[in-house]
């Protein structure tokens, strides 16, 4: 446990529940195995989970097909029964490696209803990650898609993970033949086969036994294994009810799957909805196809990452802008009429006709829940959104170790730039951090690393005693590494929202990790300086600072907003038609002239611009000169949030967005900080040069300027013994030398940063010329 003893602040709760969430299931004594049987029993006929099938002869999906309630209850015995049958015990790992799928759903409900232990395992992780967790968790069992056989054959192979047995791989349109594809042991439908044949009773876990190792994304160092007990995922799902209301009695609730299941949220959402019997439809396994997907589904719940809906919100927005000057002010009307609706719980049906069902329609227009995880969504993002979709987008926040249930934002109500206050099994603190200058005593808002507790915190790291115990204090408290504030202000209960009391809201505003020290000592706060620019910089899309403790001054990296910034309607802030040689120019005079030729993009992108023009463009110093004073004059805008070391110096533009499929993220959509600085690492290197040899200009200046200060002071007197002697003045006349004032550090500070040489860009630039 962490023996440092720090500050702490008092232990918030809210006793806020709803009659919706009290009139199911309790969190006492539940386990995951009672919830889906249960579920299942309570809606026989109800839809479950669904699927598209390839039309015959065609690239192309069909409508969902749709699994009941009580067939789902049927194969969870057989396959549970199945993997009993080759010889899997109780408390055997099972790895599950595929994208969100039936077999995925079916094999965690088996699981957990013959008392195994579930390892998910992320699809998109590199393999060198896939491997440590194969390895570490023991797995005994592992299921997977026809694209992962060949990874885990090889690691069975291979003897590195001496527990794994059995290879079970998910049948597909591709198997043409019978017999078992060469690597694995299994079909899926082997397994179903089996269990059919030789069913078993269900095994009866304990609220507080494992039911899952979830291994954390880590954007740093080696994953690590979070153990959670049935009860905490169970009480998890109670949580998330607290946030949701029931369907129309004459309606079924369908929500769309596609954030990966291995993701703890994503679960947790899962058997949320199960509750009142709604319907699970997978998405096709891209991307690129989930439009359609949300099409043929119509959801009623959504939930999604600031990723996703900020490529919506981007979408929408852009084709607004494109409008003219009438169209444009009916939007205005209506989103401001739409707004003032929505948080009184009103309707607005003539907002609806005129501007916002043609939006809804696009995610199937029966939206009436929709969730941000992973990250924290931009107000004006969500707020946006909210008004286009109809729905108020709630924010949230929790991590794999507290089941991704904290906090959360309201369904009632916006809580503009906070995730909410605590869930109702919850209970948060803060604590002091005085190296970050974090104080739970701070005024008017208190501050300080979030400490999570509660039937949802995890049971510790699997055979990692040593971080356990630093995660955990003795009050059983979870510190999360994440620095919040409290935000007082009204509170709408979900239950009745006339009703208002008051509650404290948490705000996320940095990251305790992500701190270091540059030359001058000073500490560097990274994701407060790079929330302040992602918020106030239109030009930027990502964005993250670093230096070494060698350097003097940050270098950011920047993925640009590369559609705005060769825009020619942007042309007069940016000048961007001179930028590489008349590159842009050239590029938008291509566009004119073959308009009906297909956009270059890059896959999961939003850029439109093609890949070899945002690769030229990313060294060119132009465009380096342009967004780094951008970044430089919103950080001066910004003196609350960034201080004048804290403005970065060096700028490395990345031409591709960082993404889970090139690593720069991971799968819960956090920046691998490590992995974009050695993707960049030459360019990083270069800047850092670039800032030493700005230092060195400015020392030879400020060198020069003594000199010249020492050679007048020498002359001065010689220049006195040639002059005429005066006479010494009378007593009461004299007054004594003024001195000259010393610098102070700040003033030696200013003059250091106004000299010639104002960025790392400028110098690149003028050597290149």
């Amino acid at each position: 446990m962490s023996s440092e003893q720090r500050e702490r602040g008092p232990v918030h709760t809210t006793a806020n529940i709803t009659s919706y969430s009290t009139s199911y299931y309790q969190p006492d004594g539940l386990t995951i195995k009672k919830l889906i049987r249960s579920v299942c029993e309570r809606y026989p006929d109800n839809d479950h989970l669904g699927y598209r099938e390839y039309l015959p002869n065609t690239t192309k999906r069909g409508q969902y097909i749709w699994l009941k309630y009580r067939d789902v209850n049927d194969l969870i015995t057989f396959v549970g029964s199945g993997l009993r049958k080759i010889g899997l015990v109780t408390g055997d790992k099972i790895g599950i490696m595929a994208p969100n799928c039936v077999e995925w759903s079916l094999t965690d409900y088996a699981i957990a209803c013959q008392a195994f232990v579930c390892v998910p395992v992320y699809d998109s992780y590199g393999e060198k990650d896939c491997q440590i967790i194969v390895v570490h968790s023991d797995m005994k069992a592992i299921v997977v898609q026809r694209k992962q056989l060949p990874f885990a054959a090889s690691i069975k192979a291979s003897g590195m993970a001496p527990h794994l047995q059995f290879i079970i791989v998910i049948d597909d349109a591709s198997f043409t033949s019978p017999e078992c594809p060469q690597g694995a042991t299994h079909k899926f439908s082997d397994i179903v086969a089996l269990g059919k044949a030789n069913p078993v009773p269900d095994q009866e876990p304990l609220p507080n036994d494992l039911f899952t190792i979830v291994y954390t994304s880590g954007t740093t160092g080696v994953p690590k294994g979070a153990m959670i007990s049935h009860n905490a995922v169970a009480v998890g799902s109670i949580n998330l009810m607290t946030r949701a209301t029931p369907p129309p009695a004459d309606q079924q609730d369908y929500l769309i799957s596609f954030l990966p299941l291995a993701h703890i949220f994503a679960r947790v959402l899962e058997y949320t909805v199960l509750h009142f019997g709604c319907g699970i439809g997978f998405f096709s396994g891209t991307m690129s196809t989930l439009t359609d997907d949300l099409m043929a589904l119509r959801p009623t719940i959504m939930a999604g990452v600031p990723r996703v809906f900020s490529k919506t919100y981007s979408k929408v927005f852009s084709q607004v802008e494109k409008k003219n000057f009438v169209a444009k002010l009916a939007f205005k009307t209506a989103y401001k009429s739409k707004l003032k609706a929505l948080t009184e719980g009103k309707p607005a049906p003539m907002s609806d006709k005129l501007v916002f069902n043609q939006i809804k329609d696009k995610l199937g227009g029966r939206l009436r829940l929709a969730y941000n995880g992973a990250a924290s969504l931009p107000y004006h993002i969500q707020e946006f959104l909210s008004v286009a979709l109809g729905v108020i987008i709630a924010e949230g926040y929790g991590l794999t170790e507290t089941c991704g249930t904290t906090t959360c934002g309201q369904i009632v109500s916006f809580d503009k730039g906070n995730c909410g206050v605590p869930y109702r099994y919850s209970e948060v603190r803060l604590e002091s951090v005085p190296e970050m200058d974090y104080l739970v005593t701070d005024k008017p808002y208190p501050r300080g690393e979030i400490c999570h507790r509660g039937p949802t915190t995890f049971l510790g790291y699997y055979k990692d005693e040593e971080s356990t115990q630093k995660a955990l204090d003795e009050d059983g408290f979870y510190h999360t590494g994440d620095i919040g504030m409290w935000m007082p202000g009204p509170y709408k209960t979900d239950d009745d929202p006339n009703a208002t009391t008051y509650a404290d809201s948490l705000r996320i505003i940095d990251r305790k990790k992500n701190i270091f020290k540059l030359s001058q000592g000073e500490f560097i706060s990274a994701e407060k300086v790079e929330a302040a620019l992602e918020k106030n910089c239109k030009w930027i899309k990502q964005v993250i600072v670093y230096g070494p403790s060698t350097s003097s001054a940050l270098v950011a990296f920047v993925v640009p907003n590369w559609d705005l910034l060769i825009s020619e309607d942007n042309e007069k802030e940016t000048g961007a038609s001179k930028w590489a040689d008349g590159a842009v120019a050239a590029f938008r005079q291509q566009r004119k002239e073959h308009p009906e030729e297909p956009i270059v993009k890059s896959a999961e992108t939003e850029f439109e611009s093609p890949d070899a023009l945002r690769k030229l463009l990313s060294t060119a110093p132009e465009a380096m000169s342009f967004v780094l004073s951008a970044i430089q004059h919103t950080a001066e805008g910004c003196p609350t949030e960034i201080k004048r070391y804290e403005i970065p110096k060096g700028i490395v533009l990345c031409e591709e967005e960082w993404t889970v499929e090139n690593k720069c993220m991971t799968p819960s959509m956090k920046v691998k900080r490590e992995m974009v600085r050695q993707k960049w690492k030459q360019e990083f290197q270069q800047q850092l040069a670039l800032i030493e040899e700005m230092d060195r200009q400015v020392l030879k200046t400020e060198k020069r300027t003594i000199q010249k200060k020492d050679t007048k002071k020498k002359e001065e007197p010689q220049q006195s013994q040639k002059t005429d002697p005066q006479p010494a003045p009378k007593e009461t006349d004299a007054k004594p030398a003024e001195e000259e004032p010393k610098p102070t550090a700040e003033s030696e500070k200013e003059t250091t940063e106004t000299k010639p040489a104002e960025n790392a860009a400028e110098v690149a630039e003028n050597q290149s010329t």
